[in-house]
């Protein structure tokens, strides 16, 4: 008799698609160790196995991952001294001099060489270095600018306008609170100043306080009621805290003072759209885009027009922005408004343009998530870690690298990408979940059993959790605990075909060949269309001894996947049972 082979569907859940600092690579003989790909990926042990993961991270400048596998490695073996060297190596890439500088003096002690520790400090003092963009505001060019005037600021005979500037400084590195005290100091030598109050209103707001924020510039328009930037930011927040009529009369009040105010127009647009008052919004922002014709009017336009699903006025709008101004972010946005209308050739060209432009995360991930629905699963990766070069934090391409990794078979670098989103938040049931279907494949059903469980702790019982643990329940041999789960699942939507699939499976597993025909049965009247469960309900069949049927079914595999998995298998199984006369 051949061997037994069931397909079962391993159903992922993962995030919603599409919606820095660069990471240095710092050349030089110390960390040249961890650009160098481990030949073998395992390991004498598991600290040497989690080690080789690791430096396999680190070649794809994958420095956070890395990091978290080195660790776990120094936990289960605290001597093991070319993990210190590696971590160090891995700290550095990822900006942290500090850690850096911890473990590779770690290591040159474990190695007895003090002489390695001054070209330790000489390494990692030359790798901070860069202009970072600012993480608020636009007064200022970048954090190095603004750090120049902070260091630069004389307290002594200092004016208003000096503490304002120092403030516009702060917001930039993100210093809000220290921010808020400038302006405050601006207002205490100047208390007649409008945009003092409109500057700390914005960082109120930036601190997500629109309360706050709002009291701030109605102060500013006491002051002067001509202060249309006052009264467009009013509208803003007063629109975040949904106090749209408000909001609505504060941009018709800076329309008033400043006809020509663009902004102004396009959030008031904004507004009518939410009010479904479509002609209102389309015509200002028209306005917006007569004042002036910039690439971000064309592009709320776009959006707008792609809203109310006007879809070629949507595309000339895009088009026009990139026309006026040919950069990343203008190829991005019509790469998404291609997205969402399914054009996904033309998206991809988008996206591509844009990360070849600008290689930030987004455009990085937005490049690789299109190779992935291509099931180009080593360009996907390739895409998805330069945008974890570029921001080790960006959940989603770490989300979807794990994806690809589970789908090429790299099952454990797959295990690390979603070890390293649990590190950072344990509740996270997608990474809970899918790091478990990797364990799975690599046999280790207790631990996938455990990531199951504790995504049905975090998220509730969910039919895609209970069907994976189920699965791995069966695979374990614990047949009952997998009938319980599968039997929930069913109870929970007697609609899923796939509930039934699995169940049949476990039933078959068990010897219930009878259970298992029944459930296959059930999943086909369902789902008519689902090839793989007439190859399984044909098995079972086959075991009953009721060889009609199993014909049948295997013929009829055949037909709905002329090119399945399981071809050879059902063509063989047709021949045997073709010749014992059936």
């Amino acid at each position: 008799m051949l061997r037994r082979l069931w397909l079962v569907s391993m159903i992922l859940s993962v995030s919603s698609m599409l919606w820095s600092v660069p990471t240095l690579a710092q050349d030089g003989e110390l960390c040249d160790v961890i650009m160098v790909e481990p030949e073998e990926p395992g390991g004498a042990s598991t600290a040497d196995t989690l080690v080789n993961t690791g430096l396999q991270m680190t070649v794809r400048n994958d420095f956070v991952t890395a990091i978290t596998l080195f660790s776990q490695a120094l936990d289960l073996n605290p001597e093991l001294s070319d993990a210190y060297l590696y971590r160090g190596c891995a700290y550095a890439n990822n900006n942290n001099p500090e850690s850096a500088i911890a473990d590779l003096q770690t290591y040159s002690t474990l190695i007895n060489d003090p002489e390695l520790a001054s070209d330790i400090e000489a390494y990692v003092g030359g790798i901070m270095s860069g202009p970072r963009e600012c993480v608020s505001g636009t007064y200022y060019a970048d954090q190095t600018e603004a750090r120049s005037v902070i260091s630069g600021f004389i307290e002594l005979g200092a004016t208003a306008d000096d503490y304002n500037l120092r403030g516009l400084a702060h917001v930039c590195i993100g210093n809000y609170d220290q921010a808020i005290r400038d302006y405050s100091q601006a207002l205490d030598l100047d208390k007649k100043v409008s945009k003092f109050y409109v500057n700390r209103g914005d960082v109120y707001y930036y601190q997500g306080d629109n309360e706050t924020a709002i009291i701030e510039y109605q102060r500013a328009i006491q002051l002067d009621s001509q202060d249309s930037v006052a009264y467009n930011n009013l509208g803003y927040s007063l629109m975040l805290l949904e106090r749209y009529d408000e909001a609505l009369e504060a941009y018709s009040e800076a329309i008033k003072v400043d006809p020509l105010y663009d902004i102004a127009f396009s959030n008031r647009a904004d507004l009518y759209f939410d009010f479904e008052r479509y002609e209102d919004a389309e015509a200002d922002y028209t306005e917006a885009i007569n004042i002036d014709p910039i690439a971000i009017n064309y592009r709320k336009r776009g959006l707008f027009y792609s809203n109310i699903e006007r879809y070629q006025d949507a595309e000339n709008d895009y088009t026009e922005a990139i026309n006026v101004e040919p950069t990343a972010e203008n190829y991005n946005e019509r790469g998404l408004f291609y997205f969402n209308i399914n054009e996904y050739e033309l998206a991809r060209a988008d996206f591509q343009m844009a990360a070849e432009i600008e290689p930030e995360a987004v455009y990085l991930y937005n490049t690789g998530y299109m190779h992935y629905l291509d099931y180009d699963y080593e360009q996907a990766i390739q895409y998805f870690n330069d945008s974890l070069a570029v921001d080790s934090d960006y959940t989603s391409a770490r989300t979807y690298r794990g994806l690809a990794y589970y789908r090429s078979g790299e099952y454990a670098l797959c295990i690390a990408d979603y070890t390293v989103l649990l590190s950072v938040d344990s509740t996270d049931d997608t990474a809970s979940n899918n790091r478990g279907l990797c364990h799975d494949s690599l046999g280790q059903y207790d631990l996938a059993i455990a990531d199951f469980t504790r995504a049905i702790e975090n998220r509730g019982v969910q039919t895609v959790e209970l069907h994976n643990r189920g699965a791995t329940l069966r695979r374990a041999g614990r047949y009952e605990d997998s009938l319980a789960d599968l039997t929930e699942a069913i109870e929970m939507d007697e609609l899923d075909a796939e509930g039934w699939n699995l169940r049949g499976i476990t039933y078959d597993a068990m010897g219930d060949y009878e259970n298992a025909v029944s459930d296959y049965s059930q999943a086909i009247e369902l789902d008519p269309t689902f090839a793989i469960v007439y190859y399984n309900r044909g098995y079972s069949q086959y075991d009953l001894g009721n060889n009609l049927q199993a014909i049948e079914d295997f013929e009829t595999y055949l037909e709905l996947a002329p090119n399945g998995a399981y071809r050879e298998d059902a063509e063989s199984l047709l021949g045997e049972l073709g010749a014992s006369g059936s």
